[in-house]
């Protein structure tokens, strides 16, 4: 199983506690803690 952490990002002016999951691709999914859509990205 691949690392989870909570972490706060700034989204739209708000904070927000998300759930993220780092894949073996060096992408990511995060999900709000409270539930909405999750947040699917790559990056460096």
């Amino acid at each position: 199983m691949l690392p989870v952490f909570v972490c706060v990002v700034g989204v739209e002016g708000q904070r927000e506690a998300f759930d993220v999951q780092v894949l073996n691709n060096r992408c990511y999914v995060a999900e709000r803690v409270r539930p909405s859509e999750a947040i699917y990205g790559c990056g460096v």
